[in-house]
C-alpha cells in the first residue's frame, strides 16, 4: 500500500517529537550541503552558558569568534560570549557578559559592530558564514532582516537557516512584539554571486546584503483556530526557531518542519508544524 503524505509527514513528526533540540554553533558547510561532515565547536546547554545563538557572530584578527545567545545565563535573558581557538583543535568557550533584564535582554540581532536591531523601518543586519570543506575557503555574507511587526517593542532576528543545495539557503525570520505576537516568515537567498563581506570589520547602510524572496509569511496562512495562549496575529503562529527540510513528495512539493520554542512559560506552547512547499 502505497504510504500518503500525511502519513509521511506524521511518521517524521514523530520521530522529530523524540529527539532533544539543543542549539549548536558549526564552524564548517560545504558547497554540497547534503554530503558535509559539520564540525561542532561547541554546544549551548541552555544553561548557565547560554542557549539560542541566532544572531551573526564576528571574527577578531586573532581568529576569536564573539557572539550573543538569546536566553540562557544566570537570568535567562541571554549572554555575550567568546569562542578562542586552543590547542589539538578544540575551542574555548568564555561568557562575556549576562543580560539581566532591559537593556540588551534577549539578543538575536546584529552585534554593535554591525549596526543597530531591527526596528520599525528597518531590519537589522546579521552575517551567514560559509567554508567549504574541501578547500577550507571561508566566505560571509551580510543578510538583512525584515522590520519589526507591529506591537510595542520587541526584537527581528534570524532564528535557523536551512541549505537546499551548495549556495541556496532558507531563512526562518522570527520577531515578537508585546501585545501583537510573533512574526515568522520564511526567505529564499542564494550565495552565488554575492559580496563577500569578510574582510568587513564592521557592517553599515552601504554594506550590500543578500537578495531574499519571500516563500511564506505565515500569518497570511488559513487560520485553522488552534489554541493560543496569548495574543496572535493568527493561531498557526508561535515562537518557532528551528527548521528543518524534510522529504520531496510525488507532487513535487517539499515538507519544511518547524519547531517552537515556550520558553518555559505558561503563555506559549510548543509546536512542530509541518508545511509542504512548491520551489522554485
Amino acid at each position: 500500500m502505497k504510504e500518503s503524505s500525511f502519513s509521511r509527514a506524521r511518521t517524521i513528526v514523530r520521530q522529530l517529537s523524540r529527539t532533544v533540540l539543543l542549539a549548536t554553533f558549526i564552524v564548517a558547510t560545504a558547497a554540497d550541503a547534503f554530503t558535509a561532515t559539520y564540525h561542532v565547536i561547541h554546544r549551548f546547554i541552555g544553561g548557565i552558558d547560554g542557549g539560542g545563538a541566532y544572531a551573526g557572530v564576528v571574527f577578531d584578527a586573532a581568529g576569536n569568534l564573539y557572539g550573543a545567545t538569546c536566553c540562557g545565563g544566570s537570568a535567562n535573558d541571554g549572554v555575550a560570549f567568546k569562542l578562542s581557538p586552543s590547542v589539538g583543535g578544540t575551542w574555548e568557550y568564555t561568557v562575556l557578559h549576562v543580560f539581566q533584564g532591559k537593556p540588551g535582554r534577549y539578543p538575536a540581532a546584529a552585534l554593535v559592530p554591525d549596526g543597530p536591531a531591527a526596528s520599525p523601518s528597518r531590519g537589522t543586519l546579521v552575517r551567514i558564514w560559509r567554508r567549504e570543506l574541501g578547500t577550507s575557503k571561508d566566505q560571509e555574507f551580510a543578510y538583512r532582516t525584515e522590520p519589526l511587526g507591529a506591537g510595542r517593542g520587541g526584537d527581528m532576528g534570524v532564528s535557523e537557516l536551512a541549505a537546499l543545495s551548495g549556495d541556496g539557503l532558507l531563512v526562518l525570520e522570527r520577531g515578537y512584539q508585546k501585545g501583537y505576537g510573533n512574526t515568522v516568515r520564511i526567505f529564499r537567498t542564494v550565495l552565488t554571486g554575492a559580496r563577500d563581506i569578510s574582510g568587513a570589520s564592521s557592517l553599515d547602510e552601504g554594506t550590500p546584503s543578500l537578495e531574499k524572496a519571500l516563500v511564506v509569511d505565515l500569518a497570511a496562512l488559513h487560520d485553522p483556530g488552534m489554541l493560543l495562549r496569548g495574543p496572535q496575529p493568527n493561531s498557526l503562529l508561535e515562537n518557532y526557531e528551528a527548521m528543518s527540510i524534510g522529504p520531496v513528495l510525488a507532487d513535487g512539493r517539499r515538507l519544511l518542519f518547524l519547531i517552537s520554542d515556550d520558553n518555559g512559560r505558561a503563555d506559549q506552547v510548543t509546536r512542530i508544524l509541518v508545511l509542504s512547499l512548491r520551489l522554485p
